[in-house]
């Protein structure tokens, strides 16, 4: 099992991890105002999602976890996406100041493939489409996904 940062994804993807985290530069949030999800989606359709609310400059305070099925699918459909993206090798950019995800894709083979941007929409326009797919699957019209537009 080995671990791989910002190269071609490669293999069957099998799970995807996203973290993003909606606090930039800037003023602090407001307490218990949400700042970072947690969505973990394996291909036979099992989703983990976790929420966090702003508790101090050291930690977040979990929200909610809630876990659920979607249809295997339309995951398998949306994870060919991702993967071929992915293994096009193509670099995300970077902004400073901004919130940012981090992705990890997971193979069948036990290998982690981990990426990172910046959360912004029209910065990356494939994953702005990824993200309204995410937000349409889950039925979850507050997903930060990748371009934190909910």
């Amino acid at each position: 099992m080995g671990s791989c940062e910002n190269v071609p994804f490669h293999g069957e993807l099998q799970k995807i991890r996203l973290i993003a985290n909606n606090m930039g530069y800037g003023p602090l949030p407001a307490p218990d105002e949400e700042v970072e999800q947690r969505l973990t989606m394996t291909r036979e359709g099992k989703v983990l999602l976790s929420r966090y609310s702003f508790h101090d400059t050291m930690c977040n305070r979990l929200m909610s976890r809630k876990q659920f099925s979607v249809d295997s699918r339309c995951v398998e459909s949306l994870f060919q996406q991702i993967s071929t993206h992915f293994a096009e090798n193509e670099l995300i950019g970077m902004a400073t100041d901004v919130p940012i995800w981090n992705l990890e894709l997971f193979n069948t083979t036990g290998e982690v493939f981990r990426y990172t941007g910046p959360m912004l929409r029209k910065f990356h326009p494939f994953l702005d489409v990824i993200s309204d797919k995410l937000r349409l699957l889950l039925e979850k019209e507050h997903l930060f996904a990748f371009d934190g537009e909910p």
